[in-house]
């Protein structure tokens, strides 16, 4: 799933699918502990899957709190678009 079409999910879903996400990244982090005390060998395949879901994670997460009441739309955050900094008066 794009970044992208997360605006169109209900905060539900986008509920439903951070946790789904933690999960996943929670599971894979159990297999790459599990692998490294049997054979003492880091799997890329699952560390790669336990950053994929991270990133999922965070980006259902950065969705939902994009759509806060008190958050500003010229400060709302995506993996792509990052608000601009406040400027700080010298």
């Amino acid at each position: 799933m794009s970044g992208s079409s997360r605006k169109y999910m209900s905060t539900d879903e986008l509920e439903r699918d951070a946790e789904f996400h933690r999960r996943a990244e929670a599971f894979a982090k159990e297999m790459v502990a599990k692998i490294w005390s049997r054979s003492g060998y880091e799997s890329p395949k699952w560390i790669g899957k336990q950053n994929a879901a991270r990133e999922r994670a965070r980006a259902s997460e950065a969705e939902i709190a994009s759509r806060a009441d008190d958050c500003p739309r010229d400060q709302r955050w995506s993996f792509n678009n990052r608000a601009p900094r406040r400027q700080v008066a010298a």
